[in-house]
Parts: structure tokens; sequence; C-alpha cells
């Protein structure tokens, strides 16, 4: 996945997964980022976050995109991130942002900040739950399970019963999700780009579409936005795209499921313009020393 360009062109690293990118698997939205990236001056390479081959020093900037394994290696990830401090290359997110995101406990700081969550447990390492006892102890159906490094609803589970132990958390399940389904919402630069709906498939619970599930552009409700920007507003520092989930409860409104700013999926076929976008924020967030194409303000909404 490169691109021809001046030589005084930005170098860009497109960061996914060793699999995906030995394969010449990289996904859609990645495929358009690198294309608009392309048509914008800069030269484009799909690179893995592990292989250790790659000079992450040549690249103006490094851009962790599809990096879909890291929570299976989560050590490995971190040494990886503190390398690329080392180093001093640029890294989109910033490191400090994906540090943050990693662990799910940034959720319980967003709570404490005024973000309305799903009802939750937080279990400490070796703290034991009953899921029977506490499902009728604060009136809940059934309780969600997950792990507190995960990604692609790995090891989530939904159940009304067992004895499970932290680190994890539970979160009361939100049956609304099934009905009218979970929004995304698509962020560059802090600035709202598009929105899809996720659906799970009949039977399911979760919405990914490796677990079935169904994906479509669609138009957020104006309350969403609010509640979405206001979540955006709470990051510890700005970040070049990040990805609001919210499911909305009959009983206590939207509910913020992730602020993913680690490898969201950013949906950029849903929108025409969003490629562009991207590309722009990515640019934009180059030093200006590092900017060797010109870079306009990110493209009007549609």
């Amino acid at each position: 996945m490169t691109g021809a360009s001046s030589p005084m062109a930005p170098r860009v690293a497109l960061v996914g997964m060793a699999g995906a990118v030995e394969r010449e698997a990289v996904p859609r939205s990645d495929r358009l980022l690198a294309e608009s990236l392309r048509l914008q001056g800069a030269v484009v390479h799909a690179v893995a976050w592990s292989d250790r081959r790659v000079a992450w020093h040549s690249y103006d900037a490094v851009v962790v995109r599809s990096c879909w394994d890291y929570h299976l290696h989560s050590a490995a990830f971190l040494q990886w991130l503190d390398a690329l401090d080392a180093i001093g290359a640029m890294v989109v997110n910033p490191t400090a942002l994906l540090r943050w995101n990693v662990d799910k406990h940034y959720l319980l700081a967003l709570e404490r900040a005024g973000v309305a969550l799903p009802q939750t447990r937080w279990l400490a390492p070796g703290e034991s739950c009953d899921v029977a006892a506490l499902c009728r102890e604060r009136g809940w159906s059934q309780a969600v399970v997950k792990p507190l490094i995960s990604a692609n609803a790995f090891e989530t589970t939904l159940t009304s019963q067992g004895d499970i132990t932290g680190p994890r958390i539970v979160q009361a399940f939100v049956p609304d999700l099934c009905q009218h389904g979970e929004w995304s919402l698509l962020y560059f630069s802090g600035c709202y780009s598009h929105a899809v709906l996720k659906r799970p498939a009949a039977g399911d619970f979760r919405v990914q579409l490796d677990c079935g599930g169904s994906v479509a552009p669609a138009a957020p409700a104006a309350s969403l936005r609010v509640f979405a920007d206001s979540v955006m507003h709470l990051l510890p520092q700005p970040a070049t795209f990040a990805r609001v989930d919210i499911v909305v409860s009959a009983e206590r409104g939207p509910l913020l499921m992730e602020l993913e700013v680690i490898e969201p999926e950013l949906f950029l076929w849903a929108s025409h313009a969003a490629p562009e976008r991207a590309a722009r924020a990515v640019l934009k967030s180059l030093p200006a020393a590092a900017r060797r194409v010109r870079v306009s303000s990110v493209v009007s909404q549609e």
C-alpha cells in the first residue's frame, strides 16, 4: 500500500496486525484512508505493529489503525508504544491517549466525570462475584461480563448466573441494544464526521460483524450528538480520530458503551466525505516541520 509522490512527501505508516498485513487483507476503511492520504500527497505503507523489521523512525507519522490483536498481546503492545516514544516517533493517536484507553478503567474515569454508563461492577484482580446474587441485588435481568482489556467482543458473555473472578467488569445488560441497536459516532480532529447504527443478529447481543451483526449508515438524533460531544470533551488530550459507542436506554437515555481511540473501525465507507476528513486530520496532526504538503482545514461536514 504505497503511493508515488514527491521526495518531500510525508511518509505515513498505517499500522495494523500482522496476519492482515501479510495477507494484504487490509480492512476497507484503512484502504480508503490510504487512498485519500495518497491523493493528498503522502506516501503510505501498511505495516504490522509487531513487525520488528519496520524502521519506525523513517516515518513522519505512525498511524495506529487496525491493531485488532493488541488485546491478545497487551504487554508487547505497550512495550511497542514505549519504543516509539524512545525514538521520538509522531504517533496518531498520541501514545499517552492510547495507554489511557487500553484498560476499561477509562470508563470509570468518565463515569466519575458525569458520563452515564450501564450500571457496572468493577472486579479487582482475584475478587470474585456471584452473578446471580448481583443481578438479584441490583434488579438486573442479565449481566454482560467483559475483560478489562478486550476488542471485538473478546471473552464478552451474557449471563445471569455463575461465579466469576476479576479483573473483570460486570455490567447490567441493556435490552434496548437488541431492539434498537448501538450507535457509533465518528470524530476526526475532535469534530463530528458521520455515524453508523450497528445491530446484533437475531438471538445475539453482540453487534460486531464477526459475531453476525450488521452495520448501516445512519443519522443520529441531536441528543446523541450532544451526548457524544460531551464525552469527547472529556478526553485527556485531543484525538485525531475517535469513536463514541452509545446505546439508548428507554429508562436512562444515552449510555456510553465505549470511547475508542486505539483501533476503532472508522466505517469510512459510510460517508463519501469521511476518507478525506480522516486523511486531513492525520496530516494536520503532523508537526509543521514534517507537514510537507499543504494541509487545509478539515472539509466541511455533509
